[in-house]
C-alpha cells in the first residue's frame, strides 16, 4: 500500500492532506476558501495561463503569518479525462515534494493539496509549499554570473542533478524555469527543484535517460561540455555521449522554435476573427 504523507484533510468541497505542522486551526480556516485563495488582495501573481502560480500570505496561528506558493491546476480537454483515470496534478506534487524530501533532495517544503471531492468531480486542485526566500529561477544565473564563478556553479548544479538521478528522480521538465538558486555565503549554490507534479520515481535511469533530461538547461555553449564533465565526474566526456547530448539539444531547440511559431500563427488567427 501506498504511503501517505501528512493528515486527511476534509474541507466543504475539497479534500486533500495537509503536514503535520500545519495542522492548525487558523490556517485550515484559510484554506476553507480555496477557490478564492488566489483573488485575494495581498496576493501576488507571477504566472497566467493554463495553471496559475502565485504567493500569498496566510495566517498559521492567531501570532504568525507565513508566505504560501500556490499553484492552482486547471485540467483542460484531455487532461479532464485523465484525471478520472489517474490521480490528479496537485496530488502527484504533494507526493513528490514529500518523496525528495524523504531521500533527501532539496524542493520547497510541501504544506498542502486539496482537490475537488469525488472521483467524477476532479476538476481544479490545489498544491501549496513554503516560499523560498531569495531564491531565483535558473535562468537568471545564465547572465548574472561573472565568468570566475561558472565553473564553481556548474560543479554545484551538475552535483545536485547527479543526486536526484541516483534517487531515482527524474523530472521530465527539468529546465530552467523549474530549478530555484538561492545563494549561502557559507553553504553556497543551493537548488530546489518546483514544478514536481511532473516527476517520476525511476528504479533506475539509464545513461540515454540522463542525457536527455539535461537537455532543457539554458546552458551557454561554451560551457556546455565543462557542465557534462561535472556531472559525469570525468576528465574525459566520450565522444558518443557528447553526440548524443548535442543532438537531442538541438532537437529541442527547434521543437521550441515550432512551437512558437504555432503559438504566434494562432495568435493572428485570433486577432484576424476580432
Amino acid at each position: 500500500m501506498e504511503k501517505e504523507f501528512g493528515k486527511e484533510l476534509i474541507l466543504p468541497s475539497y479534500q486533500g492532506r495537509v503536514s503535520d505542522s500545519y495542522e492548525k486551526p487558523s490556517f485550515l480556516q484559510a484554506l476553507e476558501d480555496c477557490e478564492g485563495i488566489l483573488e485575494r488582495k495581498d496576493s501576488i501573481i507571477f504566472h497566467r495561463g493554463r495553471n496559475r502560480l502565485g504567493i500569498v500570505t496566510l495566517p498559521l496561528d492567531q501570532n504568525m503569518e507565513i508566505e504560501v506558493v500556490v499553484k492552482e491546476f486547471r485540467p483542460q480537454g484531455v487532461e479532464r479525462v485523465k484525471a478520472f483515470f489517474s490521480p490528479g496534478k496537485a496530488r502527484k506534487a504533494w507526493r513528490a515534494s514529500n518523496i525528495l524530501r524523504k531521500v533527501g533532495i532539496d524542493t520547497p517544503f510541501p504544506i498542502a493539496y486539496l482537490e475537488k471531492r469525488g472521483h467524477f468531480s476532479k476538476k481544479t486542485g490545489y498544491f501549496l509549499s513554503e516560499r523560498i526566500s531569495g531564491a531565483k529561477e535558473l535562468r537568471h544565473y545564465w547572465q548574472m554570473l561573472p565568468p570566475s564563478e561558472y565553473e564553481g556553479f556548474l560543479s554545484a548544479l551538475a552535483k545536485y542533478v547527479f543526486s536526484c538521478h541516483e534517487s531515482g528522480i527524474l523530472h521530465r521538465d527539468l529546465s530552467d524555469g523549474n530549478v530555484l538558486v538561492s545563494k549561502d555565503e557559507k553553504e553556497g549554490f543551493k537548488f530546489y527543484l518546483v514544478d514536481t507534479n511532473r516527476i517520476r520515481i525511476k528504479k533506475k535511469i539509464t545513461l540515454f535517460m540522463r542525457v536527455k533530461n539535461l537537455i532543457r538547461f539554458g546552458i551557454p555553449g561554451e560551457y556546455q561540455f565543462l557542465f557534462l564533465k561535472k556531472y559525469f565526474r570525468a576528465e574525459k566526456v566520450k565522444k558518443p555521449i557528447f553526440l548524443c547530448y548535442k543532438i537531442n539539444k538541438m532537437c529541442y531547440s527547434h521543437y521550441l522554435l515550432l512551437k512558437k511559431r504555432l503559438r504566434l500563427k494562432k495568435l493572428a488567427q485570433i486577432l484576424r476573427l476580432q
